[in-house]
């Protein structure tokens, strides 16, 4: 297996069910972020964010679902991706805290900045959110 082109690992004081539902859950993303998910969760199902205005913001489709553990889903950013990416979130549970390690896979070298910048802002936001139940005020 090729090795990430992007790993990301913040510590947060939330439980893994709710770190988990605030993966996978529409309503509760757009608290802390510019956009909600929507999927059915089963392997091979669609996995898409749309804008606040309804606007699709990217497309994937989901490879791996073993709640509240691993999500894995491919990734692709509509009119910036020329092709689909790779993430795979693993949560563990450590104590009165959750470790939350994203591993990002295929990255097109022209959108690794973009994507390294904008992993760290969407976590600083879901912790905040969840460690003090209001996200931080994200443009978008």
């Amino acid at each position: 297996m090729n090795a990430p082109n992007f790993v990301y690992v913040t510590y947060i004081k939330t439980t893994p069910q709710k770190l988990w539902r605030a993966l996978t859950r529409g309503n509760f993303m757009l608290k802390y972020w510019h956009a909600k998910i929507q999927s059915t969760w089963k392997r091979g199902a669609k996995v898409q964010t749309f804008s606040r205005n309804d606007r699709l913001d990217w497309n994937g489709k989901v490879l791996k679902y073993d709640p509240p553990k691993l999500l894995s889903y491919t990734f692709q950013i509509m009119g910036y991706q020329k092709r689909s990416s790779r993430v795979v979130f693993e949560i563990e549970k450590m104590g009165a805290t959750v470790r939350l390690t994203l591993s990002h896979y295929g990255i097109e070298p022209r959108c690794r900045a973009g994507i390294a910048g904008g992993w760290p802002v969407f976590f600083s936001s879901l912790k905040t959110m969840l460690e003090t139940g209001k996200g931080m005020k994200i443009p978008g």
